[in-house]
Formats: C-alpha cells, structure tokens, sequence
C-alpha cells in the first residue's frame, strides 16, 4: 500500500489565472463604492453592487412567472423552449455584469453628462469604445455580450430597480426625487413596450400579463 506522501498529487498553481481572478475580483469590489446618481441629494444611498443584485433578482423572478407561461404554450415545441431556457440563461448572466462598465471607467456617468445634446453622443462612443477595449483586453469572453431581445428584457429590470430607489427616496421624505420617480416610470413604460414588441417577434407568442400588472401599478403609484 502506497503511503499518502506517494498519493499525493501536486497541485501546480496556475498563475495566469490566478492573476485574471484577482484582477476581476479588484474590479467588481469597486461596485461597492461606486454609488447611483451620487450628484444628487438623496438619504438613502444605493451601490452599484446591490443595484446589480436587485436587477438579477428582478429578471430571475420575471423569468420564472414568464417560463411558467412559456410551458404551456410552448409544451409541444421543445426547441421554442430551450431557445426560452438559452435566453433566461443570457439574460441573468447580462443582468448581473450589466454595469460592470462602471467598474471600468471608474465611476457612474450622470445621464446629465451622456445624453447632453452638445456631445453626449460623442461621450458615449468613447466610453464604450474605452470599456470594449479593457474588457477584451483584460475579460475577454468573460463580460456578457447580450442579443437585443437580452438587452431590452435586462432594461426592464434595470428601471424597475431604479425606481425602487427613487420610490424609497421620496419616502423617506427626499422631494427632490420625486421628478426622478417620474423619470424612471416613464422610461420604464417604454422599455416594456419595446421588449414586449421584440420578444413577441423573436418567440411568436404574446402573453406579458406580468408586464400590464407592473404598468397598472406605475398608474396606481402616481395616483396615490
């Protein structure tokens, strides 16, 4: 019988990937201190980090009342639902990184900033030309690169979580919010209506009563 110095197995440290894993992990603890709309007074401060888990929480619970859905209409097309089963699987991978950008540059970009009608869309194409660089320079096939359906879905989620935000802000007695509680309705409204018309194309089937429940309550918000 082999004694366990002779069983051993030598574990060779690889350090190339050791060194990718702490350079990615050096990047996502800088979520944690990078804070929403940080230019505007609020009493409730939110990171990037737990606005992050609040979108992947947000599609993981949309995904699960829309599969239930897609089961029955789907139940005699098994390829329409791996291709559902693909899609969910995309869209809580993207929701999770979807601002990993922001551990890129370094900081949030105000909407003030990227959408001015000066040169916001100058300021656009070279943030993103700098974040696609760095990430293939450092991630490459790490960070998500989501198909449009993906993206307008994850959209959703990220204006739901906004508004919570914003909705919990003009509670605690924050008035200032109030025009950004009405910002992130409305631009919630739009981002459902648009992946509502692209999923409907890409899956051929339209159901969505989770998504006329979330815009009845946006009605009911504003009339309370």
């Amino acid at each position: 019988m082999k004694s366990k110095e002779e069983n051993r197995v030598e574990v060779v440290l690889d350090w190339n990937m050791y060194n990718k894993l702490t350079n990615f992990l050096e990047h996502l603890s800088r979520l944690d201190n990078i804070h929403q709309w940080e230019e505007r007074d609020s009493i409730i401060k939110e990171s990037v980090s737990q606005h992050s888990f609040k979108v992947c929480a947000i599609a993981h619970y949309l995904l699960r009342i829309i599969e239930k859905e897609m089961k029955e209409l789907l139940s005699d097309d098994s390829a329409a639902y791996l291709k559902f089963v693909e899609f969910k699987a995309n869209c809580l991978s993207y929701a999770i990184l979807h601002d990993f950008d922001e551990a890129i540059i370094g900081r949030d970009i105000s909407h003030v900033v990227k959408y001015n009608s000066y040169n916001g869309g100058k300021i656009r194409e070279a943030i993103n030309d700098f974040v696609n660089h760095q990430e293939t320079l450092d991630f490459q096939d790490l960070i998500p690169k989501p198909t449009e359906v993906v993206k307008k879905f994850v959209k959703v989620c990220d204006w739901v979580a906004l508004s919570t935000f914003c909705e919990r802000n003009k509670r605690m007695g924050c008035i200032s919010f109030a025009s950004e509680n009405h910002y992130c309705d409305e631009k919630l409204r739009e981002a459902i209506s648009s992946f509502v018309k692209i999923f409907s194309i890409e899956f051929k089937t339209e159901f969505f009563n989770i998504f006329e429940t979330l815009d009845k309550i946006i009605t009911l918000k504003w009339q309370h």
